[in-house]
């Protein structure tokens, strides 16, 4: 006897939308304007939303007002492949069990992560993501111990 696989159906693109619509309007005080929206209905991630960013303290404080309103949210931050951009990110679930992945990049700088090389990621706990929302430093400055080597720390970051 074989096993055999069993799958969901697959939520379409208007019954994604529609979840996303709903989500966006309960929470359209508190989450930052993206640049753009993708859906895609059959990766794991559906639904692919871009920041508009800047600086790494406008890119985290723009993915926390996203973190606070995604359920079982995970956030992470990973170098590109070819090691010139660094993308933070957030995955989630809406209330709607709609999977959602909220990332926005800028250009890498070696006082960014610099334990992080080209292609790795490592988990970002809330707490960091905090702190480096709400102090706007440079890769030239003094900047957090916990962002100079996260894996000292596990990459947890809390």
């Amino acid at each position: 006897m074989s096993a055999q696989a069993i799958s969901l159906p697959l939520p379409t693109a208007s019954e994604l939308v529609a979840a996303l619509h709903d989500h966006l309007a309960r929470f359209a005080h508190v989450v930052a304007q993206p640049s753009s929206i993708s859906v895609v209905t059959a990766q794991e991630y559906p639904v692919r939303v871009r920041l508009r960013g800047g600086t790494l303290a406008q890119t985290c404080a723009e993915l926390l007002t996203w973190f606070e309103s995604i359920e079982d949210g995970k956030t992470l931050v990973r170098r590109s492949p070819d090691g010139g951009t660094l993308i933070l990110e957030l995955r989630g679930h809406t209330a709607d069990d709609v999977r959602v992945i909220v990332n926005g990049g800028l250009q890498w700088s070696l006082g960014w992560f610099p334990s992080l090389r080209a292609g790795q990621s490592t988990a970002l706990g809330s707490a960091l993501l905090s702190a480096l929302a709400a102090d706007p430093w440079e890769p030239d400055t003094t900047f957090p111990a916990a962002v100079i080597n996260l894996s000292a720390t596990g990459g947890d970051g809390r």
